[in-house]
Formats: structure tokens, sequence, C-alpha cells
């Protein structure tokens, strides 16, 4: 077996650990087990796999299930569920931590796991754009990856909009769309023109001292409307 199948092999069980909740506070399999609520035993196989009830996941594809409880069968269901939903996220931080870490010896390392360059800068990219304290996990990865852009709290009022009214990534997509459409060309026609053709008409009476002051007080406002203080 190469190395790289025998890394496949064993992924699935430190993959599941990865995500499982209090990792560090018990022992993994107690760890792992929170997954079900405790109801179905979690355990790693000799081969790498996770042996949960009556069913093996391993890294090809899920054997046995037999013999498995309707009970079983579902707690395998949010086990996967919670895998699928929550990887992307893992890889995406467990590939920015090497870049801490080993500075350029993390990106030749990460192309020898299998994963494309492209897939890891995307996931890397919203994983230290969208903070830990801000994901939710109600929402998909790409629910996140719409709202990576924007600053912190933008982030939190639209990830929680999609919660609230129960969205998919495109329809996320359009309200964030819609809402910045609905902002600019209203706001700039209706209300700062007539407002800098006013400050004119007065400027053209004022004295030169005054003039200087009020350039100076526009630089300031066009410098704050700009991000810059």
């Amino acid at each position: 077996m190469s190395k790289r199948d025998e890394r496949g092999r064993v992924s699935v069980f430190e993959q599941l650990a990865k995500q499982a909740p209090n990792i560090g506070q018990m022992s993994m399999s107690d760890s792992l087990a929170a997954y079900t609520g405790g109801a179905t035993a979690v355990a790693p196989t000799p081969d790498g796999g996770v042996q949960i009830g009556d069913f093996t996941l391993t890294a090809v594809g899920l054997r046995g299930g037999e013999s498995a409880s309707f009970e079983d069968w579902m707690n395998v269901g949010g086990v996967l569920h919670r895998m699928e939903s929550g990887m992307q996220f893992n890889i995406g931080d467990w590939f920015n931590l090497g870049e801490w870490r080993w500075g350029d010896k993390y990106r030749s390392a990460a192309m020898e796991t299998g994963y494309k360059e492209k897939t890891l800068r995307e996931y890397s990219y919203v994983c230290r754009a969208v903070d830990l304290s801000i994901r939710m996990d109600k929402l998909s990865f790409g629910h996140h990856q719409a709202v990576a852009a924007l600053d912190p709290d933008a982030q939190r009022y639209w990830l929680n909009y999609a919660v609230e009214h129960s969205l998919s990534v495109s329809k996320l997509r359009s309200a964030m769309q819609a809402e910045t459409d609905k902002v600019t060309p209203d706001w700039w026609a209706d209300w700062f023109m007539p407002k800098l053709d006013g400050l004119a008409a007065r400027a053209r009476k004022a004295t030169q001292v005054e003039r200087e002051a009020a350039a100076a007080e526009l630089r300031r406002l066009a410098d704050e409307l700009e991000g810059r203080r």
C-alpha cells in the first residue's frame, strides 16, 4: 500500500475526531460518541475506519448495517451530515495552521495530501475571513463563502438573516445584492448631490479663509466615506 493510500485509510477516523465536540476534555472514543448522544458506540477500527454501532465508515464507503436498528441508521446519518458540513472548514483551518507554523513548507506538503491548490486556497480564504466565533453550524460552507468579503458585523447580520429566513446560498446572495442595489443610486442623487450644490453656492459668497476651511472639511468627509478614517 502506498503512503497516500495509507493516509486515506486512516483519514476517516482522524477527520471525524477533529470535528468531535469537547475533544481533549474526554477520551477520543467518548468525544466521538457525543455525536450520537452516547446512544451508539463509536470507536476506531484497526484499518483506520470508524465503527458506529453496526456500521463501519471507511475511506471508500460504508460497510455493515445488516443488523442495525432504525435508530442506529439515523445516528450514522447524523454523523455523516456533520462530517460533510464541517469538513471544508476543517480543511481551511488546517491549511492556515500550516502557513502560520511552517511558512513556505506548508504549500508543497498540502499538495502531497492530494488536495488541489485552488480548492485549498478558497477554503483557506473563507476560514481566514470568517472567524470561528462567527460561523454557524446551521449553515453550509457556501453561506459563509458568500459573506466572506464583508466586515465581521455584516457577516453576523447576513448569516443570522439566512438562518432566520431559511435561505439557500443563492437566495442569500440575491438578498445581499438587492440590499446593495437599493442603497447607492438614490442616496447619491437625492441627498448627497443637493448637499454639495448648496455648499458650492455658499462657498462662492465666502471669504478665502472660509472656503479653505470648507475644502478641508470636504476632504475629511471624503476620507470618511472611503473608509480611510
